[in-house]
């Protein structure tokens, strides 16, 4: 066997291994977030939500095109392919940064591991929204390498490079690149401009320029009828707004200390508390530039830098409370490098009990990671999104309209309506879409006119469905007190609420009956619990049986009523069950029940 290829042999198997690990932890459908719609716009070359995501998209449909994968899957797969690649560039960084003598070698392959393995980029390994954020690691690498090449001297190449994967890096998800990929150019370009030659940098921003034309593919896909058009980037104007996001731009609170606090918490949950027992060794690697000697000072100095100013920019910038844990997969992935550093460092000392002890110390690490991860961020089993957008498509029959009140109803449902195409004649509406004109003017595209204004997304939500439920049996994903605000009557139909038009005047007209929870599958894994909208989505179902137990009770069917409220018992469900338990005293009241308090205390149970 070749040399050249016999000292890649380690780093190629750990690979391997990883990639089998991702691949039977896969979402078999998709998960939870904004993954159905990563999964609709690359096999339908679609246009995501602000910003877009162009170049994934692009890489998506190359991807499914080559190997005619089913599409949940494939795109599911191709995320743990690239995070595959992340860590392979991983290695090759931190190797071109120590050397490559065997001490080196075993930390870069122990760093891969622990990585890999940290709950953050699992979860993203396994899930198609996930790839953006793992080609975004993959940039980082590259234009991290370019870097350090250039600064040492490596030529005009290396230059051109590091702006070419600096625009690339952009074009992919710019939040993330927009503080680092312009320093680490304008420290290369400070340097390349001593010389007085301006002919290098303008070649430069060239290729920097050139990485960011993929964001074209908006402009012609929002021209050429897209069937995902989120944002209708038509025109110059509009591309620049999505770009920038400017329909978001009211999504961010003060900047307060409980968000502070609260974005501080997730940090220390997305890079020390997912390093594990690692952690120690990569705060030391941190510290590291104050106490090296140049030229390696100087490069764990920028690597430091860098990993201060994402952590920074994320705590101050992302004010939401929201995971936000794949935000902060930039320090992660900086935080293992220092990790590698220090304890190559400790190796070099060539002391058979550090050694020995970091053995363990490593080995302990990575298992403990790998067996967290597995249990708590698998989706192996996860259908819960995909099985809630079914419970849509089979409750609502064919011509109908929904009007979706959130991201987790809405999401699975472009799947099921442009991949699947389930129900060619079922339509979706985005209610939140309406506050925008592209929202309003792609409404007025598929339904009768009615009267709506940009910036009143609840007036324009009442406004279309009161025009639309006298022509189509309309439900709705949001609440009943949302629902109250359209002087409608409504009746609970499975998991959404149907109109009253269609529903018949004493609930009991044609889809009173069709009320079932077609799949519940993993509603009491108490890991998918865990995660907040997963919880949000779970405790629904329970909601929505109580719901339906009332209009049971209304209509006089108080058998029917208690087999509702027994359900929702059995149920995850958010808050307490005084409400739900108080639900079951009234129908065994109305149903002549004396032993009430005997018959609670078993339901409670």
């Amino acid at each position: 066997m070749p040399r050249n290829i016999k000292q890649y042999m380690p780093v190629a198997v750990l690979l391997l291994l990883m990639l089998m690990f991702y691949i039977h932890n896969l979402y078999p459908a998709f998960n939870n977030d904004d993954s159905p719609e990563t999964i609709t716009a690359a096999i339908t070359l679609g246009i995501q939500h602000p910003p877009g995501y162009p170049l994934y998209t692009m890489a998506g449909k190359i991807f499914y095109s080559i190997f005619r994968l089913p599409a949940a899957f494939g795109q599911n797969l191709f995320a743990a392919i690239l995070a595959i690649t992340a860590l392979l560039y991983f290695y090759l960084l931190f190797i071109s940064i120590k050397g490559t003598g065997a001490f080196f070698k075993i930390t870069a392959l122990a760093g891969v591991a622990i990585l890999g393995l940290s709950g953050p980029f699992f979860s993203q390994a396994i899930s198609a929204k996930g790839g953006i954020y793992m080609l975004n690691l993959i940039f980082l690498a590259l234009c991290l390498r370019s870097f350090f090449l250039s600064d040492a001297g490596a030529g005009e190449k290396e230059f051109n490079l590091l702006y070419f994967f600096s625009g690339l890096s952009m074009a992919n998800h710019w939040q993330s690149a927009v503080l680092y990929a312009p320093l680490l150019m304008v420290f290369t370009a400070f340097k390349n401009l001593k010389s007085g030659e301006w002919k290098p940098f303008l070649k430069a921003v060239l290729f920097f320029f050139i990485g960011l034309t993929s964001y074209l593919y908006l402009l012609i896909r929002a021209r050429s009828g897209a069937v995902m058009d989120n944002g209708a980037p038509a025109g110059i104007k509009q591309l620049f707004e999505h770009i920038l996001r400017s329909d978001y731009s009211g999504e961010f609170a003060p900047l307060t200390w409980p968000v502070i606090f609260f974005q501080a918490r997730e940090f220390y949950r997305a890079v020390p508390a997912s390093l594990f027992m690692m952690w120690p060794l990569a705060a030391a690697g941190l510290v590291m530039p104050f106490f090296g000697k140049a030229p390696a000072k100087k490069t764990w100095l920028i690597l430091t830098g860098i990993f201060i100013l994402f952590s920074v920019s994320v705590i101050l910038l992302f004010r939401r409370f929201q995971d936000s844990q794949c935000y902060y997969l930039p320090p992660l992935f900086l935080a293992g490098l220092t990790a590698c550093g220090a304890l190559s460092s400790l190796l070099a000392m060539k002391k058979r009990l550090i050694t020995a002890v970091l053995a363990i110390f490593t080995a302990l690490s990575a298992a403990g990671q790998g067996y967290f991860s597995s249990e708590r961020f698998s989706g192996r089993d996860n259908y819960l999104s995909y099985d809630y957008a079914m419970n849509i498509m089979k409750t609502a029959p064919s011509g109908s309209v929904y009007f979706a009140a959130s991201a987790f109803d809405i999401m699975p449902l472009y799947y099921f309506n442009f991949v699947s195409v389930y129900k060619p004649d079922f339509k979706d509406v985005n209610s939140t879409f309406l506050a925008f004109a592209w929202g309003i003017k792609q409404f007025a595209e598929k339904f009768p006119p009615v009267e709506m204004t940009p910036g009143k997304p609840g007036l324009n939500t009442i406004n279309a469905v009161r025009a639309l439920s006298r022509s189509f049996p309309c439900f709705c994903g949001f609440d009943n007190t949302a629902a109250a605000k359209t002087g409608l009557k409504y009746t609970q139909a499975g998991i959404t609420l149907l109109t009253r038009p269609y529903a018949g005047p004493d609930n009991s007209g044609p889809f009173f009956d069709v009320f079932r929870l077609y799949s519940i599958r993993g509603v009491y894994n108490r890991f998918f619990l865990m995660d907040t909208d997963n919880f949000r989505m779970i405790t629904n179902y329970s909601g929505a049986e109580s719901n339906y137990g009332n209009c049971l009770l209304g209509a006089g069917l108080t058998g029917r009523a208690i087999e509702a409220y027994t359900r929702a018992l059995e149920l995850p469900y958010n808050g307490s069950k005084a409400g739900m338990i108080g639900n079951i005293f009234r129908a065994y009241k109305r149903a002549g029940i004396k032993d009430t308090r005997g018959v609670m205390l078993k339901q409670a149970k």
